[in-house]
This record gives structure tokens, sequence and C-alpha cells, in this order.
């Protein structure tokens, strides 16, 4: 996708020299890519094609974005979180939000308005760019729209991307008056299974046990990367970290947001957490406990040679996510 909008801004895609009869064949030879997936979204955009060229750059901005569109829906699966879900759909704004404003740079710059496209007469170049820049435009927007209407139950309200927001926000313009993307397909919100949140302990080591034992009435199995987790992965993941030294479960606990969670939830201080933790950990030094949690403070004046955790930031996050990916 990145190489067509490049390609589109370069005059690269399809070059201006290029003969309509060129044009013509790479079309024919060119075939759609079709959807993998049930299309929930219709893109209406009716304005004519003024040459061959449009027609052929047309399709090759259909191909990229369903063919985009078909990889990171398989990469999903059939069973992603909701942890999932989200985490793809900020990486989705991120990306799309700096390459619509780009597009519409590009539009403002050269005067490359759809009015172009509605006179009896106009300059055929000044056209085809119009329609063209246009056309991927609208599309990036529906790409993130159809990602959206695929996990109605897994997207809260405010984490949606509207059209209000795009046009208001990103754009700085007024959206639109008439609809340009219809919905032709609603996939209905499942009904989400409770989870089974319990874990059995009889199997998991001593240490791992204990951990679950203590942090269990304080909401420990509650947090929200916790309930992430497949339901097999769960009591694995605590077994694995429990496991590990106190600055990689330092670092694992704050990545989970547990202190955090009990300083909002139980208003517990510092002093606490770091005695209530001590405790979950078998009787690990509190000190110890407090150096490794202070140190990833940006104001941390704790000494990073005896306290290491932050040399497991990155680690903690990449071992989550191996637990994350199992499928049940």
């Amino acid at each position: 996708m990145d190489d067509i909008i490049k390609n589109i801004l370069n005059e690269r895609l399809i070059p201006n020299n290029i003969s309509e009869d060129s044009c013509t064949n790479i079309l024919y030879e060119t075939q759609e890519i079709k959807e993998t997936f049930p299309r929930c979204l219709e893109l209406i955009f009716n304005y004519p094609k003024v040459s061959t060229k449009v027609s052929l750059a047309k399709r090759l901005i259909d191909n990229s974005m369903i063919q985009s569109m078909n990889i990171t829906l398989e990469q999903l699966g059939t069973r992603p979180t909701a942890e999932r879900v989200l985490y793809k759909l900020m990486n989705i704004k991120r990306e799309f939000k700096g390459k619509i404003t780009y597009i519409q740079k590009a539009i403002d710059d050269n005067g490359f308005e759809l009015s172009l496209l509605q006179g009896q007469r106009f300059n055929k170049y000044s056209a085809e760019k119009a329609y063209i820049l246009n056309y991927v435009k609208v599309s990036l927007i529906w790409y993130i729209m159809e990602f959206q209407s695929h996990f109605p139950s897994m997207i809260p309200d405010d984490k949606l991307v509207t059209l209000d927001i795009i046009f208001n926000q990103y754009l700085q313009m007024a959206a639109p008056a008439e609809a340009f993307i219809k919905e032709i397909r609603r996939i209905e919100p499942e009904p989400q299974p409770e989870l089974d949140l319990d874990i059995e302990t009889e199997r998991m080591p001593d240490v791992a046990q204990i951990f679950v034992n203590i942090t269990k009435p304080f909401g420990f199995l509650e947090l929200k990367n916790i309930k992430a987790l497949p339901n097999t992965q769960r009591s694995l993941f605590i077994t694995h970290f429990t496991a590990m030294g106190v600055p990689y479960i330092a670092a694992m606990l704050d990545f989970l947001g547990y202190p955090r969670h009990l300083k909002n939830t139980h208003n517990m201080n510092s002093e606490a957490i770091f005695k209530h933790i001590s405790e979950a950990l078998n009787g690990t030094s509190i000190r110890t406990i407090k150096g490794n949690l202070n140190i990833l403070k940006p104001e941390s004046k704790e000494d990073p040679i005896r306290y290491t955790s932050q040399q497991h930031i990155e680690e903690v996050k990449e071992d989550y996510n191996k637990f994350l990916c199992v499928n049940d």
C-alpha cells in the first residue's frame, strides 16, 4: 500500500507518457484481487473515469486495499482477543492518519478537487490527478471503517474512528454532505462467554501458587492483560514470570499495571504495595521490590546497577505476547 501511494504522488504508478492502448492492455492483464472476508462496507465514488489510465489506477488501488485487508484479518485469525484488535486498530490509525493528511495536502496544494470532474470541459491531466488522489483518500477511509466493522463488540465507542474524527480532526474540514460509504452487511456482536478466571493452582509450582493466592483477592486475575490471555495460558504465564528473578518480575508487574491497580483500586500507598508484592513473592526483600519498581520511573534516583528491572522492559513485552498469541 505504501508503494501505491508513493508512486501516485511521484507519478510512477502509471507514467504520464504511457499510451491509452498500453493502459488497456495492462488493465486487461491485471486481475482483481478478491476479498477473503465478508465485506461490510461499499465505497461509493460516482465520478467519471476520464481515461483508461484512471481505470487502471483504480484497479491497482482497489487491489492494494483488498490485499492489505485480507492479510490483516487473516493475521488476527478467527478468534482474536480484544487486546489484539485494539492494538491493530491503534497501528492502523497512526499509519493512516499520516497517509490521509498527506494525500489531502497534495490535493489542496495542486488544486486537484473533485469539482474538476464535474464540468463539461476539463483538463485531462488535472482530471486524472483529481480522480486518483481523491479515490486513494476515500479508499484509505474505507479501510479504517471496514476494519472496525468486523469487530463491533471489541472496540469501545471511545476508540472508534468516525468520519467526523477523520474530517474534523485529521483533515480539519467539514465531512461531505453525501455519504460515500454504504453499509452492505452488518456483523452482529457475538455474545461473549464469561471468562473463567479461576486458576487451578494445584499443579503450579509453590512460588506460583503463593503468588496467585496472595494477589487473587486484590484483583490480579482481573487485570486487562491477564483476562486477554487465552484460558490455557494464564497459569503457564504466571508460572513463567514468577520463576524469574525479581528485576524481571518487577518489570512484568509494571507492564501488567498491577502496582497502578493496587494504588487506584485499593488505595494502597507505595510502601503497602511493596509489602504486598513481597508477600506474594514468598517474602522477597521489600527493599529489592522497591528498588526494582522505582527504577522504572523516569525520575527515579535508585541505583541502576543494583536494580536492573529497566533492562527487562522490552523482554517482558515480548514474552507476554508469546503467551497472548497462542490459540486455545
